[in-house]
């Protein structure tokens, strides 16, 4: 199983009516942008004498995210159906169904 990073996305997190927002800014298509990673350097706090760029960064996949959408039957994101500690666990349960997936597939 080979893993990819397609794109990348920030998402703002807008708080209305005792509701948060999650509201993605835009995509980037990440292998166009490896060159500028590549040459751009990332600070690490806990090992200064290391030097490594963002391109390191994502491609050892030292970065932290957070799952916002599943493909579903009706293309719906976590946070239309998930509201605080049930997005965190909807988010917790996807992650589990990746590791158990990718254990699977690798057990004989």
């Amino acid at each position: 199983m080979e893993v990819r990073i397609l794109g990348i996305c920030p998402v703002t997190f807008i708080e209305k009516d005792d509701d948060e927002i999650d509201k993605p800014l835009f995509w980037v298509y990440f292998p166009e942008c490896r060159p500028v990673f590549a040459e751009n350097e990332v600070y690490n706090s806990k090992n200064d004498a290391e030097r490594r760029s963002f391109d390191d960064l994502f491609w050892k996949r030292q970065f932290n995210s957070t799952i916002v959408k599943e493909s579903n039957v009706y293309e719906r994101g976590m946070g239309e159906y998930a509201k605080g500690i049930d997005a965190l666990l909807e988010n917790d349960r996807v992650k589990k169904q990746i590791f158990e997936y990718e254990h699977d597939f690798w057990h004989f």
